[in-house]
C-alpha cells in the first residue's frame, strides 16, 4: 500500500504538470487542477484509514481525517468549516476575513463547504494562528492578489525551523497521523511552508481590524503550540478564535514538548 500511495502521488503531480501546460500557465486554471489532485489524495488517504480502522490497526489520531468536513455558523456572523484543522470566516459587506486555512489535503473540500455557506466569498484578510501545517496548508489556495496575510512576528522563524527539521519530524508525525505521505512532500501543491506574511504583530501587541462594521482584534500571544500564536477576539460577538493557543487535546502530548521532537514550548 505504501508504494501504491507513493506512485499515485507521483501520478497526481504529473497530472498537475500536464494541467499547467494545457492551460498555458493560467494561475486560476493551475489552482483548479491542483485542487482536483489534492482532493484525490485526500480521498485515497481517507479510504486507507477507514480500512485500517476496520481492522483495528490504526491510532485514534488517524481517525481525525474521517471527521466530517462541513460548514456551520458557530455564533452570529462567524462561519466554521470543520476538518483536522478548522477554518473560520467572518463575512462583511466590505470583504471577508479568514482565520486559519486548514490541512492542505483537506483544502478542496473545505473551500467547497465554505463557498456553499458564504457564496460572496471575496477575501481581504487571512489571519494565521500559527505555523503548523494543519493551520496554514490552504494559504496558497485561498490567497488572491491584494489579500493581507497577518501572522505573529515569530511566524517566519517558526516556519523556517519546522521546514529545516521536516526530514526528522516527518516520520514521528506519521506515528500519530499515518495518513501523511511516506516522505515529506516536495511538490509545490502540497509542500509545507513558503508563506510570507504581509503584516506581522509583535509578541504582546495587538492589531485592530474594522471591516464592514465588524471589529476584530488580533493579539500576538505565544501559547501551547509555539512561539508564534495569534488569537482573534470579536468583541461584539464575544467570540475568541484561539487556534491551538490552549494546547493540544487528547491524544496529543501535553504542552511541554511534543513526542515528535519539537523544541520545548514555553508555558
Amino acid at each position: 500500500m505504501g508504494n501504491y500511495l507513493k506512485y499515485l502521488v507521483i501520478g497526481l503531480v504529473g497530472l498537475v504538470v500536464i494541467g499547467v501546460f494545457t492551460y498555458q500557465y493560467s494561475d486560476s486554471a493551475k489552482k483548479q487542477v491542483q485542487l482536483q489532485a489534492l482532493d484525490a489524495v485526500h480521498d485515497l488517504a481517507t479510504n486507507r484509514m477507514k480500512k485500517q480502522a476496520e481492522n483495528g490497526s490504526t491510532s485514534v489520531a488517524a481517525e481525525f481525517i474521517n471527521f466530517p468536513i462541513e460548514a456551520n455558523e458557530v455564533v452570529d456572523g462567524i462561519i466554521r468549516v470543520t476538518g483536522i484543522g478548522n477554518i473560520y470566516m467572518v463575512p462583511t459587506n466590505e470583504g471577508n476575513v479568514l482565520f486559519d486555512t486548514g490541512l492542505v489535503m483537506q483544502v478542496p473540500k473545505q473551500i467547497a463547504a465554505m463557498n456553499n455557506a458564504v457564496p460572496d466569498n471575496k477575501l481581504t484578510h487571512i489571519i494565521l494562528s500559527h505555523s503548523h501545517a494543519d493551520h496554514i496548508g490552504g494559504v496558497k489556495y485561498w490567497k488572491e492578489d491584494g489579500v493581507e496575510i497577518i501572522a505573529h512576528d515569530q511566524f517566519t522563524e517558526e516556519q523556517r525551523y519546522l521546514k529545516a527539521l521536516e526530514p526528522y519530524l516527518h516520520d514521528r508525525n506519521r506515528l500519530l497521523f499515518p495518513f501523511m505521505p511516506e516522505e515529506p512532500p516536495t511538490a509545490e501543491m502540497i509542500a509545507y511552508g513558503g508563506i510570507t506574511p504581509t503584516l506581522t504583530v509583535n509578541e504582546g501587541d495587538s492589531y485592530r481590524l474594522e471591516l464592514g462594521g465588524k471589529v476584530m482584534e488580533v493579539y500576538a500571544m505565544a501559547g501551547a503550540e509555539g512561539a508564534d500564536n495569534l488569537v482573534m477576539w470579536l468583541p461584539d460577538q464575544k467570540a475568541l478564535l484561539s487556534g491551538d493557543f490552549f494546547g493540544p487535546m487528547f491524544p496529543q502530548f501535553p504542552n511541554v514538548f511534543t513526542m515528535r521532537g519539537e523544541k520545548i514550548r514555553k508555558p
